[in-house]
């Protein structure tokens, strides 16, 4: 059952990345140290088989870069060895003149809470804390990066996937307890957000497999964190820190082990002050482009249900007493400024436990939490304490209130704390209490661990605040921000922050994407000229202020809201000159005038997601809003069936039928979403519907396709007058802050301009015009990391996504759903057929389905094909051989361009292929 050990040597080794930035700067000396337990005598803890799997697999991805020891020894073997200076060099080998840069500590075993692990010798058992402090006494390890990973139970809670189908597929066990399932108004949980300050010592960081209180899950392919490690450390397509490495194991884990069981385990990593680290991306020896992209990792601002979250908020908790009070509100201007963050201070720990717990809201994207306060740790066990009143408590106890079972409202989503100690504190007393929330689901959540999503900076020293605000400036002025996140800003806080005595500056992360700096810009917002009565942009403002937002009214929101507007103002001023003199209406005219409100787009260009935007701004003005998505809202067309006459009694039964009863009130807003959706029949009931809202100056905005905005303009003629917000191309300034924004990392502006002028040479610039197609650009594989764009595979990328969100958002259905194939297939070849007839002019023929304009590809008009998407048609020709390359030559220039483009680009993937 033990052995003493084995060194795993394969030849030179290569350097595993790069120090500080410079790729000179190549990593030295790198030692990898395995110490694993596969209890083969016991039957109940028997894990041979995966531990078996885990040293190989260990051995097989670092070999190339480290000498790799693996042992199975006794306890006081094994803690003699990392505190050994003698025992360590003649372990791996090291010559006098040697020292380890980075030594990667792997401890795969079973364990319980407070950081026991251990051995499968009788009674034995070593922990966390012994692991660091042997460490700390081995001088040549004083210098050197340790990588410690720790897969062993921290309790016996299951991290179940909360808001997730799978769950109803679970097999219960006696030897754990489900997540969900943990009685709510209690502390059981409230170790898994404990924070220590151990090891207290620069050039440690740990990442455990699960959070305090739960367990570390494991297969017979190996443990959870193994597996995820060396995919991860196979399939870099970019250099990364060591901290997005990390993030990435954690998004790893989530995505393809914890949701293909519907339960798994939250890792969680703990960051101490450390040399800045870069893995490069020579480690990768394969690459599968599907899973582990950048672009996938990032966090997304988008619901399970495809609804945009992109509401972020900012909670302060400060003493009335302390002496930081200019320094905060420079920091809160900041916030509000740079990242658009609704800020809300709080007088005591109470309010701000509710606001975070039970008074979020659905369209919430992230929350931010800053505590000022006095820091200190507890003697006996390290844990770290805030001065909140005249009380130290425990800051698990603020941590507590934004995950569950307190609360359901954060599942899924980042939720950043900032602890910034403050010499000062208030002299009234306000006692924490439990709130508690059942978990549920809606359009705007998302599914996850109860564990995960907490992002933790902790800052010691005397003059945190003021340091902090000079920290997050830098990055706002030096440009930092656009292509930073904030693991890596508070990373280099950390680096730059003073050490303490007592508490370390240290960052603890369970969120498992990487949170960018750069929050969504809302550019569908920003690229529309009106048209109608208002079209003009202090009409604008003004009407859309007086409608449904709110902006200008007076209120304290109104301005921090108003660079919005002004953005708005700046990007439609070209076009607005040629209407200033024609439309002059002073701001009181306009307060007492009604407009219903249409926003015309074709598919794929951003009108749902405008309209959503908006939507969002109307309900800080606290409107009733009801957004109906007619294309596929089984419950308002069954309302519709019922009540097709009064649209009050209609909106009333829908309401009825969502679980929502309540009476048709005088503050309502109502969003017709797709109104191209409804049939004939039932497009005629709801026009009458909308003429009576009209008439009773009912709030209404509508979206719909061009073709179809005439119908409701003639419906509503004498009636009411009618501005319609018409979506143009995003410019490129915006599609570049797009990318920005969703590729993220390192990637420099002048690569994203270059793809963008690469793409529009090939003739495909329509890719990057329409919003919806830029998202789906944005996550192609690899980007920014090839010599060129091979347009053929980008635009099957585009499409296969555009195939997805279509039958979901259309029919319902979801690439697992048994009928999605057949559809996929139908309209595909319908959609391929239409276009062959745009290439070649030729008339439509009377069995092909013309309904079909949700993919914004092309569309008929009477019996002719206009396309919406030159490059997805000749994608489509071209993918499904209806034109060969002698029609091409014959076509016109302005349509064969894209097509031998796409033909060449297609030509090099059947050699690459072959």
């Amino acid at each position: 059952m033990s052995h003493s050990g084995e060194l795993y040597e394969d030849g030179q080794k290569e350097s595993i990345g790069y120090w500080d930035g410079d790729p000179s700067e190549a990593v030295g000396v790198t030692c990898a140290l395995i110490v694993h337990y596969s209890f083969s005598e016991n039957t109940v803890l028997n894990r041979q088989k995966c531990d078996r799997n885990d040293v190989e697999k260990f051995k097989k991805h670092l070999g190339r870069y480290a000498r790799v020891f693996e042992t199975s020894e006794h306890k006081s073997d094994v803690l003699n060895l990392i505190s050994s200076e003698h025992r360590l060099r003649r372990t791996f080998n090291l010559r006098t003149d040697e020292e380890p840069e980075l030594l990667f500590l792997f401890i795969v075993t079973h364990g319980d809470k407070d950081g026991y692990m251990e051995t499968h010798f009788e009674h034995e058992y070593f922990t966390v804390n012994d692991v660091y402090e042997r460490l700390k006494q081995n001088r040549i390890l004083q210098n050197a990066l340790k990588l410690i990973f720790i897969s062993a139970c921290r309790g016996d809670i299951r991290d179940d996937i909360i808001q997730s189908m799978r769950n109803a597929n679970v097999v219960e066990s006696k030897n754990v307890v489900p997540s969900q399932t943990i009685e709510q108004g209690t502390d059981t949980n409230i170790n898994a957000v404990r924070v220590t300050a151990e090891p207290n010592r620069e050039n440690f960081i740990t990442m455990f497999a699960s959070v305090e209180g739960t367990v570390a899950l494991d297969s017979n392919e190996g443990s959870f964190i193994g597996e995820s490690f060396c995919a991860c450390l196979n399939s870099l397509e970019k250099d990364v820190s060591i901290v997005e490495f990390l993030t990435r194991i954690m998004f790893c884990i989530d995505r393809e082990l914890n949701r293909f069981y519907g339960y798994g385990e939250t890792p969680e990593v703990k960051i101490f002050k450390h040399r800045e680290l870069t893995i490069t991306k020579k480690v990768a020896e394969s690459y599968d482009p599907v899973h582990l992209t950048l672009s996938n990792v990032n966090y997304d601002w988008i619901s399970d249900k495809m609804k945009h979250i992109l509401k972020r908020k900012a909670h302060f908790y400060i003493s009335y007493q302390s002496k930081d009070g200019l320094n905060v509100s420079n920091l809160q201007d900041l916030l509000r400024s740079n990242f658009g963050l609704q800020v809300k201070q709080h007088d005591c720990l109470k309010t701000l436990a509710l606001s975070i717990s039970a008074k979020s809201e659905e369209e919430d994207g992230c929350v931010f939490i800053f505590i000022v306060a006095q820091l200190r740790t507890e003697e006996k066990t390290g844990e770290i304490f805030a001065k909140i009143d005249d009380e130290f408590i425990p800051i698990k106890r603020i941590l507590y209130t934004s995950i569950g079972p307190n609360t359901g409202n954060w599942i899924g989503k980042p939720k950043l704390f900032v602890f910034l100690n403050s010499s000062e504190a208030s002299t009234s007393r306000d006692n924490y209490y439990d709130v508690c929330q059942v978990y549920k689901e809606s359009d705007f959540t998302r599914s996850g661990t109860i564990h995960a999503g907490l992002l933790s900076l902790i800052l010691p020293q005397q003059n945190a605040v003021k340091f902090f605000n000079g920290e997050l400036e830098e990055y706002t002025k030096s440009g930092k921000m656009r292509t930073s996140t904030f693991q890596q800003f508070f990373t280099d806080v950390q680096r730059k922050a003073i050490n303490t005595f007592e508490i370390k500056p240290m960052v603890i992360s369970t969120l498992e994407m990487m949170l960018g700096m750069s929050f969504p810009c809302q550019t569908v917002a920003k690229n529309f000229i009106l048209t109608g009565v208002y079209n003009n942009v202090r009409v604008l403002r003004s009407a859309l202020s007086n409608m449904y937002i709110g902006f200008l009214r007076g209120s304290a929101r109104a301005a921090h809201s108003r660079p919005e507007i002004m953005a708005i103002e700046c990007m439609l001023a070209d076009s607005d000159q040629a209407h200033v003199g024609r439309v002059e209406k002073s701001i009181v005219e306009l307060k007492c005038e009604y407009t219903v409100f249409i926003i015309s787009a074709h598919a794929g260009w951003g009108a749902s997601a405008l309209t959503q935007i908006l939507t969002s701004r109307a309900s800080e003005e606290e409107r009733k809003i009801t957004n109906v998505n007619l294309s596929n809202d089984n419950e308002f067309y069954k309302a519709l069936n019922y009540c097709n006459k009064d649209y009050k009694a209609l909106f009333q039964q829908y309401w009825q039928l969502k679980g929502q009863p309540r009476p048709f009130g005088g503050n309502e807003l109502i969003v017709l979403d797709n109104l191209d959706g409804l049939r004939s029949a039932e497009l005629e009931s709801m026009l009458k519907m909308v003429r009576q809202m009209a008439k009773d100056r009912v709030c209404l905005m509508i979206s719909m396709w061009p073709k179809s905005e005439e119908i409701v303009e003639k419906s509503l003629q004498g009636i009411c007058p009618v501005t319609i917000v018409h979506i143009n191309h995003a410019s490129r300034e915006n599609q570049i802050a797009l990318l920005e924004s969703r590729i993220g990392g390192c990637v420099q502006r002048d690569a994203i301009e270059s793809i963008l002028e690469e793409i529009e040479r090939a003739g495909a610039g329509d890719l990057t015009e329409k919003i919806g197609s830029l998202e789906h650009l944005a996550t192609f594989p690899n980007l920014t990391g090839q010599e060129s764009v091979n347009i053929y595979a980008l635009s099957k990328h585009v499409f296969n996504l555009t195939v997805e969100m279509v039958l979901h958002r259309v029919i319902g259905l979801t690439p697992m759903s048994g009928k999605y194939q057949k559809y996929r297939k139908e309209h595909t070849k319908q959609l391929s057929i239409l276009s062959q007839s745009y290439f070649c002019d030729t008339p439509v023929k009377n069995d092909i389905e013309t309904n079909l304009e949700h993919y914004g590809i092309v569309r008929v008009l009477k019996s002719r094909v206009d396309v919406l998407s030159k490059t997805l048609a000749a994608y489509l020709c071209l993918s499904e051989g209806l034109i060969s390359l002698k029609q091409i030559r014959k076509m016109p220039h302005e349509k064969r361009k894209i097509l031998e483009s796409m033909w060449n680009d297609k030509e090099q993937l059947n050699e690459e292929s072959d």
